[in-house]
């Protein structure tokens, strides 16, 4: 598949025909209902953050190519359920994640101290 051309929806069209269809070969459609993939994404995030844990600041930056390779498995899953929910409710990811964006640009503005309060815990 090459990405430079066609669109990010046509790619995202694409990589959920294939796994829809990979699903329907298997047989798994009894289990790929909205709680299912809901749960199955809270799964996937919580092997994703295993690769972080007890990792210091300093080991971020020299992460192995397998170790790399393994988080990218994992991001692989996380997506494929993300773009799964949000096909089962008809929601437009690209267009929900714009929108999201702009409604954190308007939440936290360029210079307001919120953000930094919220995440240093400063009063």
């Amino acid at each position: 598949m090459e990405v430079k051309k066609t669109t990010e929806r046509q790619v995202l069209k694409t990589i959920m025909d294939d796994y829809y269809d990979l699903i329907k070969t298997r047989g798994w459609q009894p289990y790929t209902n909205a709680k299912s993939v809901a749960m199955n994404l809270h799964v996937e995030a919580g092997e994703l953050a295993e690769h972080f844990t007890w990792l210091l600041e300093s080991d971020l930056d020299q992460l192995s190519e397998a170790k790399k390779s393994a988080i990218g498995d994992e991001l692989g899953d996380v997506m494929l359920n993300v773009l799964h929910l949000a096909s089962l409710y008809e929601i437009d990811i690209l267009k929900a994640t714009q929108e999201k964006l702009e409604k954190i640009k308007q939440a936290y503005p360029i210079g307001d101290e919120k953000l930094r309060q919220v995440y240093l815990r400063e009063d």
